[in-house]
């Protein structure tokens, strides 16, 4: 009996440890300053329809995605594609790309932010 309580204690603290991962833990490593508030949705797929989705955005030659988030700054929308089996960590990764996270190696979501300003700044009077 004591060993069955002794697992069910392992068991649930290991899950509740998975809910205090840090931006850095799931590869997503600064912040945007200034990254506007988004209304997130997220899509389950099957593995077809996130490779349409998400593989044109992975860098690293024969790599596959995990999942992505899609970002339309005019919208203020956030599209999360993930495969039903998907692990917290990888949602979460794609949460905090659409709150404004983006990758160490790389600066896509930087870079389309930028471009957004700017866009903006010209359609000012």
């Amino acid at each position: 009996m004591w060993f069955k309580s002794m697992c069910a204690s392992v068991l649930l603290l290991g899950g509740c440890a998975s809910f205090d991962l840090q931006p850095a833990d799931v590869g997503v490593a600064y912040k945007i300053e200034h990254f506007p508030a988004l209304t997130q949705t997220i899509v389950y797929v099957d593995e077809v329809r996130l490779s349409k989705e998400c593989d044109p955005h992975v860098k690293r030659v024969g790599a596959k995605a995990l999942g992505c988030a899609r970002v339309n700054f005019d919208k203020k929308t956030c599209t999360i594609f993930l495969k039903e089996d998907s692990t917290q960590s990888t949602l979460l990764h794609e949460q905090w790309h659409c709150e404004g996270w983006d990758h160490r190696e790389g600066d896509a979501l930087h870079q389309g932010f930028l471009r957004w300003q700017e866009k903006i700044k010209k359609q000012s009077p």
